[in-house]
């Protein structure tokens, strides 16, 4: 039942189109740098057309969650506690396609930023969103101080701030970045985990180790109901599903669902939300120690799951 429920919230996604700009002007830049600004402006372009029910919503009792394509495969998360009127930006990579969705949705007059780690392509946008909103608060790890663009709310594991009707936990998930950390909403049931966890995947290991990182995840298993509705930031599931059966090829529930994901992308579709269920039944780095999995890498008997871990990582990080 669960399942059909995921499939069907999945297939509600809503196909945004690009536009495109002349070669011409192409011609006149170099290649990547040309590539880059026709990506931007057929982006901003077909946002600046978009009526407000062009942003696909997804509804968690009082929170709204509006979902904003940004760069070439982020997403940006803007949140709406109806009860008190309050709204954040999650992980805002860049200004403009944010600014434009807060004015279409009639957002935009007050709102605080949530920094998921200090990478580029989640904090992008802090500083020219903040000079949009004299009362903005950006909130983020208090150790990447010097790292996260106008951070004035200092955020560590076991912090929790109120946000309308709804409380914030705060959870240090250390493994992509040393100073990664999670928001967990439990009245609503979500979570923004960043890059932290992906759908079938989790993120590269750029500072910390793969224990950190194996630790992270755990850490959300102890603390996510099944039904936790899970929100990461990039569009990665196609990749991590083709590696995810190289590894678990005996999955089921990971066949099925690498089908319906192909699927959905193959009409441009989102594969973001998705219950913590399907990750803990298909997801390779959730499932360290499921003999079929240590098997087929060549870790059968082997007990410590961070290790197992390790080697999947390894595996990942050159498929």
């Amino acid at each position: 039942v669960m399942r059909g429920v995921v499939l069907s919230r999945l297939s509600r996604g809503l196909e945004l189109t690009r536009g495109r700009t002349g070669a011409a002007r192409a011609r006149k830049l170099t290649a990547a740098a040309a590539s880059q600004r026709l990506r931007v402006q057929a982006r901003w372009v077909a946002s600046a057309a978009m009526p407000p029910q062009a942003y696909e919503v997804h509804q968690h009792g009082s929170l709204a969650v509006h979902i904003v394509p940004a760069l070439e495969d982020n997403y940006v998360f803007v949140l709406h506690e109806r009860n008190q009127n309050r709204v954040a930006v999650v992980d805002p990579s860049e200004a403009k396609p944010v600014s434009v969705a807060l004015k279409s949705l009639g957002l935009g007059s007050a709102f605080d930023i949530l920094n998921t780690h200090h990478h580029w392509d989640h904090t992008g946008g802090n500083l020219e969103l903040k000079q949009e909103c004299a009362s903005c608060e950006v909130f983020g790890f208090e150790g990447d101080r010097e790292r996260i663009p106008g951070i004035s709310v200092e955020l560590k594991e076991g912090s929790s701030f109120e946000f309308g009707d709804e409380t914030v936990h705060v959870f240090e998930t250390p493994g992509h970045t040393v100073g990664h950390i999670c928001f967990h909403l439990p009245r609503a049931n979500v979570a923004f985990v960043g890059d932290t966890l992906f759908a079938m995947g989790c993120g590269r290991l750029f500072e910390g180790s793969p224990s950190q990182m194996h630790e992270s995840l755990q850490k959300m298993v102890s603390a996510f109901s099944d039904d936790t509705t899970i929100y990461c930031a990039h569009e990665y599931t196609s990749s991590n599903a083709r590696f995810a059966r190289t590894v678990d090829p005996n999955n089921k529930d990971l066949l099925a669902r690498s089908e319906q994901v192909a699927s959905l992308r193959a009409e441009n579709k989102k594969t973001v939300p998705f219950p913590f269920s399907l990750e803990l039944a298909t997801n390779p780095f959730l499932r360290c120690e499921d003999d079929d999995l240590k098997a087929t890498i060549g870790m059968a008997g082997e007990n410590d799951a961070s290790k197992v871990f390790a080697k999947v990582r390894a595996l990942k990080d050159n498929f």
